[in-house]
Formats: structure tokens, sequence, C-alpha cells
């Protein structure tokens, strides 16, 4: 998956006469990845990606691109944003604000089929917008098995987990 800003970079470097397989390059993309970039946006924008269109009117897509720079969805996966929306019954895009999903937990993302890569992903998004999932204790057997994973994976890496395994005990023990 492609993320957005290398998707914003191509799109620049195009709009300042860059070649698709240059501005790929530069964004560290192939120019297949960098073409692909270039469609993907067109949906986003609601414009002709074609570098002859971009270089005649770069202005026009250096502020619509700047417009989608500046909605907070933008530092997330596309695919993941269309999965809120629905699993969330959001009207649109725009409704998954950080401040929306800070009053969501993750026992009812991963309840409505979000996984726990995505989870994570969204907590580092809300994390950077200083804000967090709302916190509360492991509801279901899922959710303990999501915390136990994410303990034997902090452990893989060698992290001290005694503290958080004594923590996951007490909570399984006082329901």
């Amino acid at each position: 998956m492609i993320p957005n800003s290398k998707k914003a970079a191509v799109l620049r470097a195009v709009a300042m006469g860059a070649t698709i397989a240059e501005a790929g390059t530069a964004a560290g993309l192939s120019a297949w990845q960098a073409k692909e970039s270039l469609r993907r946006l067109r949906r986003e924008l609601g414009l002709d990606t074609t570098p002859s269109e971009i270089q005649a009117s770069p202005q026009k897509y250096l502020k619509a691109l700047q417009n989608f720079e500046s909605k907070p969805q933008f530092d997330l996966r596309g695919p993941l944003v269309d999965k809120l929306v629905s699993a969330l019954r959001l009207k649109s895009a725009s409704d998954l604000t950080p401040a929306y999903l800070s009053n969501i937990s993750a026992s009812q993302l991963l309840s409505c089929g979000v996984t726990l890569v995505a989870v994570a992903e969204l907590q580092e998004w809300l994390e950077n917008h200083e804000l967090s999932l709302k916190r509360n204790p492991p509801a279901t057997g899922a959710d303990v098995k999501a915390a136990e994973r994410a303990i034997l994976l902090l452990d893989a890496f060698f992290f001290d987990t005694e503290t958080v395994r004594a923590q996951l005990a007490n909570l399984q023990n006082s329901v």
C-alpha cells in the first residue's frame, strides 16, 4: 500500500515538471507505483491526473492536494478509512475525525472487524493528534487474546513484560 504522503510527493513533483518515472524515483517508488499513485489520487481529488493535465494547470492540482493533505484522514490508508466509514456507519470520510475516533474503544473496533494491526495504526494516528482510543479493559475473549499477543510481541523484542502480564492477570481475575 502506497502511503498518501508518497502519492502527494509524486503529484507535487509532476506538477513541478517531472516525468512520472522521475517523480516516482524521488518518492522512492517505481514508475508503475508512481503511475498507480496518480490514478488513486484522481479518485481522492476528483481531478484528471494525466501528466499533461497536471503540468498544464499545476496550481489547480497543488491547491487540491493542499486541501487533501489538510484533512486528518490524510495520514490513514484509504482502505482503512473506507472500512471505518462502513463499520462505524459514518455518512462520509470527513466524519472520521480524531475527536470522533477517540470516543471508540479498541474492543469496539475489533468487534467491527478491524484488525489488530489497523487498531495499532489508529492508536498511533490518534497519538499524533494528542488523543487515544477510549480506554477500557479487555471485554471479550478476543480482546484478552489480542492483549496476550501484544505482550508476546513485546516479550519477543526483549521488553520487560512482567508488570503488564500481572496487570492482565488482575483484570482477568476481577471479571
